[in-house]
């Protein structure tokens, strides 16, 4: 691997997704920091490992790791050293608690966490991870990503700061795509958060929380969509809590704790399907307690109780209490008779209880083709 030049034609021979796979490309460089063969070749997960060979068919590395833009190898020569030092041997179990090797299983932990969605317990393997090998770039570049996820935009800057300074990257070329993916990374982070440092500006603290709590609830929705139920647990637990946030500092906006009973609501439906009973239960005794908290502070005019009364007829129809849920549904009829939602929900409760629901369900359909039964 010293005589190894750039632009010099290569191939590896990998094993991805388990099926024997050659891919070719070119020699980019070498990475001076960490002694590794920078590569323009397209490696994919699973080709870690595999021969790299030039086109006299001379082994000149072997495939360690890859982003977007590069794939690096160990040179060949680096390994060579290894396997010809007269060192001391060590078992599985020892080589296992070594600070490199459990800096990789925290960020492969946190890897996981994150893919689920869980990204505060990710940062905190992340953190792990930097304590055990504060050069790892990768744990950096993961940190960033879950705390970006989490809104920490100026803390995802620090260690931007800190991954340019330990893996900077040079203007060439060759490396173009690279040197402006970089960049462009930087400008929209930083974009993101000079914007939202206006908006929780112009927001305030309370209104800054409710915010943040109707952006995690609404994409907890679309996760229960595409079935990803544990990742919704987690942003809807997360919007519970922005939204308690937010009635510490204002107690008295009613709104808000129809805000927190709903998403209650929407978690304790999920723990329901998953057969956690009792949770569920605790939920929705918690949801209708919060509206009963805003009915007694609304001073508004009557048509705005219609969605708290909605919220605790949900609830305690959730509770199995379908008649007292039904006294609320005809109050929020009464209050917005073109709703089709409310007929709908009315509709499920007159079933539970074994009686005619029908004119609610086609009162339902008349008014919202789309509203489903």
């Amino acid at each position: 691997s010293n005589k190894i030049m750039k632009e010099e034609n290569i191939c590896a021979a990998g094993y991805p997704d388990g099926k024997a796979d050659i891919t070719y490309g070119v020699i980019d460089g070498i990475v001076p920091s960490n002694q590794r063969i920078r590569m323009r070749i397209d490696t994919t997960e699973g080709s870690s490992g595999c021969p790299i060979f030039n086109f006299h068919g001379d082994t000149i590395g072997v495939d360690a790791s890859g982003n977007e833009a590069y794939s690096y190898a160990i040179p060949s020569n680096t390994l060579l050293e290894l396997i010809h030092k007269n060192a001391e041997p060590i078992s599985l179990k020892e080589w296992q608690k070594l600070p490199q090797i459990r800096a990789l299983t925290e960020t492969k932990e946190g890897d996981k966490l994150q893919k689920n969605g869980e990204y505060r317990k990710a940062i905190a393997h992340y953190d792990t991870a930097i304590e055990l090998k504060p050069d790892l770039v990768k744990a950096y570049e993961r940190r960033v990503d879950a705390k970006i996820e989490i809104g920490a935009f100026s803390r995802a800057v620090e260690d931007l700061l800190i991954i340019s300074r330990l893996q900077p990257v040079q203007f060439t070329f060759s490396n173009i795509k690279e040197y402006f993916s970089g960049k462009i990374g930087w400008v929209t982070i930083i974009g993101f958060y000079l914007s939202f440092k206006l908006l929780r500006f112009i927001l305030g603290k309370c209104g800054w929380f409710r915010f943040k709590g109707h952006i995690k609830s609404g994409r907890a929705g679309n996760q229960v969509k595409q079935g990803n139920k544990t990742k919704a647990k987690m942003l809807f637990r997360e919007a519970i809590y922005d939204f308690t946030r937010s009635i510490n500092i204002k107690p008295k906006v009613v709104g808000l704790y129809n805000c927190r009973g709903w998403t209650k609501c929407l978690l304790g439906k999920i723990e329901v399907e998953e057969a956690n009973s009792e949770e569920a239960e605790k939920l929705f005794q918690e949801a209708v307690s919060d509206i009963e908290t805003a009915l007694n502070l609304q001073t508004k005019k009557s048509t705005y109780k219609a969605p708290y009364l909605h919220t605790r007829a949900v609830a305690k129809a959730a509770l199995g209490e379908h008649q007292e849920a039904i006294e609320d549904f005809d109050e929020c009829i009464r209050l917005k008779p073109k709703k089709a939602l409310f007929y709908r929900d009315r509709g499920l409760s007159l079933k539970a209880l074994g009686q005619n629901a029908e004119a609610d369900f086609a009162r339902a359909e008349e008014l919202d083709p789309n509203e489903e039964v």
